[in-house]
């Protein structure tokens, strides 16, 4: 038996979200290939959590889309079950708050042309125009209103 790719470490992190938040889109893309068995029992937990395919790609999307992996990005929106406008499970966060947040225009403008909605909220109720504002972002705010 190999690892579970659905392992997640301290903070709650399995190895694709590690993978995309370094921008490592090879070792991504590998993951995603690869049969995501959860365990059904919880002698096969041993105290650990275990998260399934979709939910780590959804987390995955968020931890690219913070750092500006706009490649990264792409690729999960179109290779795993990722809804573009839905915050993720660790930090409550969409693809395009954080981006927003991180001032990341690139990544905002390539997640606004997939379908983002510039008005979706992370899980504080916060817009991406908010964040973007609120860290002084103004190229970014001027992105999002466009």
């Amino acid at each position: 038996a190999g690892a579970s790719l659905g392992h997640t470490d301290m903070a709650g992190q399995c190895p694709l979200v590690h993978a995309a938040r370094h921008g490592r889109l090879s070792v991504v893309g590998y993951l995603l290939a690869c049969d995501w068995v959860v365990p059904t029992n919880e002698s096969e937990l041993e105290g650990s959590q275990e998260i399934g395919r979709e939910e780590a790609a959804q987390q995955a999307v968020v931890a690219a889309a913070a750092q500006g992996h706009e490649s990264i990005v792409e690729y999960l929106l179109d290779m795993a079950e990722v809804i573009v406008d839905r915050p993720d499970t660790l930090i409550g966060e969409t693809a395009l708050t954080i981006a927003a947040a991180n001032g990341s225009t690139a990544t905002v403008s390539a997640l606004l042309a997939r379908g983002a909605r510039p008005t979706a909220v992370n899980a504080k109720g916060l817009t991406p125009l908010m964040l973007a504002a609120r860290e002084g972002h103004w190229g970014t705010a001027e992105r999002l209103l466009q």
